[in-house]
């Protein structure tokens, strides 16, 4: 008898997740999400459980801000107030702080760590990386540290993302500079202000124009239907391409199985060397190629390709 591991521990993730909540209020990992009307509706309409694949994303990042804490201590560090609670009241946002740091009886510096990919890794170097960054929610990080840098007593001056690699395990730090980036924090304050007002008024603010950030919105159903209404959108016939498109959809995540076995299969096949190989009603050619240099190096690569004989 063996044991279905992958399947227990999913059913194990799916007891962690958390039902449909509502927002009581502004967060600081979130205000730097630049629409007003995502804020108001987190406020007023129940966001809907994530999916056990971003549950577990998030439970994987708890373990790498433990291991961030552990190696700042390695590294000669002192580190407080882990996960201290943190508010501001006008307008109200609050946030969780990772922790503050300090070496050899110097300042103390509030912290936040972040696990990245490693292509992420090596392009964030400065905050003005995160503050302009294409993916949002890296602009958000830019923000939450900025808020917990002005909620200490007193505020203070500096703080920093401690930047885990994933794939390495590698750290390094990106500071802010309260001086320096006081615009950012407060288009934050200006944008939880509007939302405020809009929720007293029971009046939602303006949608983002920047339909980029509507595809991946957590509210997209409530808030993109009216854009069947609006002036800049050129409506299709559904009768052309809906069927086609519903279609991509569903076969959507077999193609994502497709690839990886694929992959999978074809990798085991180069890991065997150059040749012909049958198993079953299939036959595999494993061959050598080159890339030709152009603006990379000359170099050879294996392709596999696979054929059904009957």
């Amino acid at each position: 008898m063996t044991y279905d591991i992958a399947q227990d521990y999913l059913k194990y993730v799916e007891t962690q997740i958390q039902g449909p909540r509502l927002q009581s209020n502004l967060r600081a990992s979130s205000i730097g999400f630049p629409c007003d009307m995502h804020h108001y509706l987190a406020l007023t309409e129940y966001r809907q459980p994530v999916s056990p694949g971003l549950q577990m994303i998030f439970d994987e990042g708890k373990i790498h801000e433990v291991d961030v804490e552990n190696k700042l201590r390695q590294a000669g560090y002192d580190v407080e107030s882990k996960q201290v609670q943190y508010r501001n009241d006008s307008p109200l946002i609050t946030g969780q702080i990772d922790g503050r740091l300090s070496k050899d009886g110097g300042p103390w510096w509030p912290f936040d760590a972040k696990s990245i990919n490693q292509f992420d890794f090596v392009k964030l170097n400065s905050a003005e990386d995160f503050i302009h960054s294409k993916k949002v929610h890296q602009r958000n990080y830019a923000t939450q540290i900025l808020i917990y840098m002005l909620l200490q007593e007193p505020a203070v001056q500096y703080g920093c993302l401690i930047l885990k690699n994933k794939q390495s395990g590698a750290i390094k730090d990106v500071w802010f500079d309260a001086d320096q980036h006081f615009d950012l924090l407060d288009d934050a304050f200006k944008r939880a202000e509007r939302v405020y007002s809009a929720k007293e008024k029971k009046e939602a603010p303006e949608r983002t124009e920047d339909l980029d950030l509507c595809l991946r919105c957590d509210f997209r159903e409530k808030c993109l239907p009216d854009l069947k209404n609006a002036a800049n959108v050129k409506l299709v016939d559904p009768e052309n391409v809906l069927p086609q498109i519903e279609r991509i959809q569903e076969l959507a995540p077999l193609a994502k199985e497709h690839k990886k076995l694929d992959e999978e299969v074809k990798d085991l096949f180069k890991a065997a060397g150059m040749g012909d190989y049958v198993t079953g009603d299939y036959l595999i050619r494993v061959k050598e190629q080159k890339r030709a240099a152009f603006s990379v190096k000359e170099s050879t690569f294996l392709t596999t390709k696979i054929a059904k004989m009957k």
